[in-house]
């Protein structure tokens, strides 16, 4: 019988687990969209998290070559650049031109990703898969 986990429940534990590290979440406003929301309100922004979890950890990349891992326009790289480096996600990498980008997996939200990516792999297909 297959393992059919709560996907919402992994989300809510992912956000603690993210908060309990010291990442505060502000109570919904006319601000927009906080926690996971940042994230997830913009598919292309999804996209780009899993393309950059399918590559070793500190892989380096352009604008264009993320775009192209990613399967979506330089131009959606470009848009949610400045979102992905200020949660911490991608850092720069110093020193090179054109400028490169790295996951960098000890950041605070970058570790709550990597363990919601792994337990909701760990739970298996949910029930829309093929």
């Amino acid at each position: 019988m297959p393992n059919t986990f709560n996907t919402e429940c992994v989300l809510r534990i992912g956000i603690a687990d993210a908060m309990s590290q010291g990442t505060q979440r502000s109570t919904i406003d006319d601000r927009g969209p906080t926690g996971w929301l940042v994230l997830a309100r913009h598919e292309s922004v999804a996209t780009i998290v899993d393309a950059l979890l399918d590559h070793p950890p500190h892989a380096q990349f352009t604008q264009t070559e993320l775009a192209d891992a990613a399967e979506v326009s330089r131009q959606s790289v470009h848009r949610h650049l400045d979102l992905l480096l200020d949660l911490g996600v991608l850092e720069p990498v110093e020193g090179t031109s054109p400028r490169r980008y790295r996951f960098d997996p000890e950041s605070d939200v970058s570790e709550a990703i990597v363990r919601l990516d792994g337990a909701v792999n760990a739970a298996g297909p949910g029930p829309d898969a093929d």
